[in-house]
């Protein structure tokens, strides 16, 4: 967390009713940690270290009323807490899977299934407030840009999408982390690797994030882009909270095995093997290892649909 290392930095420490760190100053896992764990506990990671839900200047917008749109609200706790927290706008999250709430959620909050890449269910500028997270491992890069039509069927492309949707004046935000380890062991290293090079193999580029920002500058009616980036300690060198990281590391790498497996071209054993060897590195305070989490976003200042 770079220069916020002091964010958690006491035992016991809760956030929003959730326990990160025990007794022994460490975190624990929940037994049969699953995706939507994954989910709940990396949301409340990104809102931690960015000490809020969103980075675009949208407070004013949120509190004299808009229309907010978040594309891959997976089971919709970004679009429930902010609902909750600014009763005068209306959200509406979007994902292919609905695992999202259908009956217990706020009464400015809905959720809908669609497939961006054949086009929203929204018309042109109806949204003041877009937002993405955690769709790295989603979408190809030409996927994300350039809009193209086929004879046989319309592909639409996410960002061009996002814009359309967006109201002049409106900003569009994205956050991801960044795949690339910095300064950690070599077995760590190895073993991200793996699952990066499982997605290059399908065409996804995980590290999308680090072209995001040229992506949106390439366009014209896209303007005051700003890139925040945050530095993400992982491992027992950092005892504030990369002890929580790296654990919360290890059950995302753990949920990946096949693809790490399939990335590395190794055997379920060689890949046991290996999260051992990364687990050991972690807890050692010889390795000083990082990652990055970046939120970039911009406004819309025109009608022009590119």
């Amino acid at each position: 967390m770079g220069n916020n290392k002091s964010t958690l930095n006491t035992q016991n420490e809760e956030y929003q009713g959730r326990k990160y760190l025990n007794e022994e100053n460490s975190y624990t896992p929940p037994n049969n940690f699953t995706e939507i764990d994954l989910q709940q506990e990396i949301y409340y990671h990104f809102k931690l270290i960015f000490d809020e839900n969103y980075s675009a200047p949208v407070r004013e917008y949120l509190e004299n009323g808009c229309k907010v749109l978040d594309l891959g609200c997976g089971i919709g706790i970004w679009v429930c807490e902010l609902a909750t927290k600014f009763p005068n706008s209306n959200f509406m999250g979007v994902d292919m899977m609905p695992v999202y709430p259908s009956e217990i959620k706020p009464v400015n909050a809905e959720f809908v299934k669609s497939n961006i890449l054949k086009g929203l269910p929204f018309k042109d500028n109806e949204f003041d407030y877009v937002h993405t997270a955690q769709m790295n491992t989603y979408f190809k890069n030409e996927e994300w840009i350039n809009k193209v039509v086929s004879k046989l069927n319309k592909f639409i492309k996410v960002i061009p999408e996002l814009v359309r949707v967006t109201k002049p004046r409106g900003w569009i935000e994205f956050c991801e982390a960044d795949t690339c380890l910095i300064d950690a062991g070599p077995n760590s290293t190895r073993l991200f690797n793996g699952l990066s090079q499982s997605l290059f193999n399908l065409g996804i580029n995980p590290r999308c994030i680090t072209l995001m920002k040229k992506w949106l500058q390439s366009r014209s009616d896209i303007m005051n882009i700003t890139e925040s980036t945050k530095l993400i300690p992982l491992g027992v060198w950092d005892s504030a909270i990369g002890k929580h990281n790296f654990m919360l590391y290890l059950n995302y790498v753990k949920l990946r095995k096949p693809r790490i497996i399939n990335g590395l071209n190794i055997s379920e054993d060689e890949c046991s093997k290996l999260m051992e060897l990364t687990y050991a590195e972690f807890s050692s305070t010889e390795y000083e290892g990082k990652f990055t989490v970046t939120r970039i976003f911009g406004q819309k200042f025109n009608n022009q649909i590119k």
